[in-house]
């Protein structure tokens, strides 16, 4: 009886140092250890990630561009020089060292140009054991003349475009706006990332969740939406219709143009100390956040301001009110009929006060 216990103990304490030495063997031929020229790899839970890039210079007269691309970044810079450069940066992640050729190969984006349209397309393939994932990054230096013309479209990767003169439109997810130096007219969106935009003009459209917005010495009409972040514009020459949700907007040392203008967002402070225009609409609206306009003391406007739990003030401005209680205001500056400016908030204060005081 002692002795067929003390057989089935070591046949059970063999059994568990087998498994433990087939796992150390799993564990060593799991852990590759590749250098090749251009390539890089490395390990982890999703699989061996690989990594290549190469460049392509295009000489062919360009005036359209149109990218397609997955988990990558999409770049496009303006130079003096009159060809086209193209840099891919491709990462895939297979299950097997042995299938790192095979899957770059298959997920190489196709560069093709026909008729001035250049196109540059990363084929996306389906997931598989053998395929856990892929991603290309594409950086395009541009000649800066004769460019009409560029369309992009990626995911979980930031869009940038500077020095460009061109109509743009792209689409990401995950990844960041940038434009810098451009012109044009500018349709551009992604998700849960900030989008910046300095020193450009043009007819824009540009929209994130989750996102802030950030211009500087910008000018042209803009569209801006985004959601539980801040949109701050300084130096600006606009027509704009802002939109956002649990994020202040503050607009400083602006100009504002057109026959419409609107400011809009929740549970935060509006700030717009800017040149208004003479006519038209300008609203600004917010819930739970304070509302502080600066207007000049020349301008011919109409107020109708309003707001719950808080309170109306002026400050240094003659204006002539015509209805008031303790949460709301009617009145003009300088006679009215001119700009209708519209101001409501609530559970805060509405400030109006002269763009030109001392204080």
């Amino acid at each position: 009886m002692m002795r067929t216990c003390g057989s089935k103990g070591l046949a059970v304490a063999g059994l568990l140092l087998g498994i433990g030495l087939l796992l150390i063997g799993i564990a060593v031929i799991l852990r590759p250890e590749i250098a090749r020229f251009g390539m890089s790899s490395d390990w982890s839970i999703t699989g061996i990630k690989f990594t290549r890039s190469f460049t392509e210079t295009i000489t062919e007269n360009t005036k359209f561009i149109e990218v397609e691309t997955i988990n990558g970044k999409v770049a496009v810079t303006g130079w003096d020089k009159d060809y086209i450069e193209i840099l891919v940066e491709q990462s895939i992640w297979v299950s097997n060292e042995d299938l790192e050729d095979k899957y770059l190969k298959k997920t190489t984006p196709v560069i093709s140009i026909e008729e001035g349209k250049l196109m540059i397309v990363t084929p996306v393939l389906q997931k598989t054991n053998e395929l856990r994932g892929q991603g290309a990054s594409i950086y395009l230096s541009v000649p800066k003349k004769h460019l009409e013309d560029i369309k992009v479209r990626t995911s979980n990767g930031a869009m940038t475009f500077k020095s460009i003169a061109a109509s743009i439109s792209g689409r990401s997810s995950n990844g960041g706006l940038e434009l810098i130096s451009a012109s044009g007219a500018v349709t551009l969106e992604t998700s849960n990332a900030p989008i910046f935009v300095e020193d450009s003009a043009g007819t824009m459209e540009l929209r994130s969740t989750n996102g802030s917005f950030n211009g500087r010495r910008i000018s042209g009409s803009f569209v801006i939406e985004t959601s539980n972040a801040p949109v701050t514009i300084e130096d600006g020459d606009l027509n704009l219709s802002v939109s956002t949700t649990n994020g202040a907007i503050t607009i400083t040392e602006s100009t504002l143009f057109g026959s419409e203008n609107y400011l809009k967002t929740s549970n935060a402070r509006i700030l717009c100390d800017a040149l208004l225009p003479e006519t038209g609409v300008f609203e600004i609206m917010t819930t739970n956040g304070q509302v502080n306009l600066l207007v000049d003391d020349s301008l011919k406007a109409e107020f109708d301001a309003s707001t719950t739990n808080g309170s109306v003030n002026l400050k240094d401005l003659m204006v002539a009110v015509t209805s008031s209680t303790s949460t709301s205001m009617k009145g003009n500056l300088n006679g009215g009929n001119g700009l209708l400016i519209t101001l409501k908030t609530s559970n805060s204060n509405i400030m109006i006060e002269n763009r030109r005081s001392d204080d």
